[in-house]
């Protein structure tokens, strides 16, 4: 009768001892994830400045996209940085460049003319655009590409 007196009484310490442990695992594993992490705040985006906007030259004004986009990937052809988007007149201007100076503008697009890439042009001048009125221009921007057709892609250089 010892020998059932103890082995009942180990028995039931080894199983107290695992609902204890049990338990304070549990207690321990809620009041963790209870708890909010600790996050260091983000430190704010310093400012990117905007580049300055220059002399652009202008080479086309279409009614039609297709023409502009065709006209556009023309140019490109010829290493030409050029861009078409829809003006606020409804035309779809191509324009290339960003020359710091009128002259500089105007030498390059009487190169290109003599060498027959462009015909006619007119220089784009700056304007003087506060951080608003740019901010107002590029949404008004892409809110006039809603509903074109996304021509502008490109091709993936392997």
């Amino acid at each position: 009768m010892d020998f059932f007196y103890f082995t009942r009484h180990e028995r039931v310490d080894f199983a107290e001892r695992i609902v204890s442990f049990v338990l304070v695992v549990t207690v321990l594993f809620l009041f963790g994830c209870s708890r909010t992490p600790v996050t260091p705040s983000p430190k704010p985006a310093s400012p990117i400045p905007l580049p300055s906007i220059h002399y652009t030259i202008q080479v086309g004004a279409f009614s039609n996209m297709d023409n502009a986009v065709r006209f556009t990937e023309k140019l490109r052809k010829q290493d030409i940085n050029a861009y078409h988007f829809l003006h606020q007149s409804g035309l779809y201007k191509v324009r290339f460049g960003n020359f710091s100076s009128r002259k500089a503008a105007v030498n390059r697009a009487k190169a290109l003319s003599s060498k027959g890439i462009i015909h006619n042009f007119y220089i784009v001048a700056p304007k003087n655009y506060s951080k608003t009125h740019l901010r107002d221009k590029i949404l008004r921007t892409a809110d006039s590409f809603i509903g074109v057709p996304y021509r502008w892609g490109g091709e993936s250089v392997a």
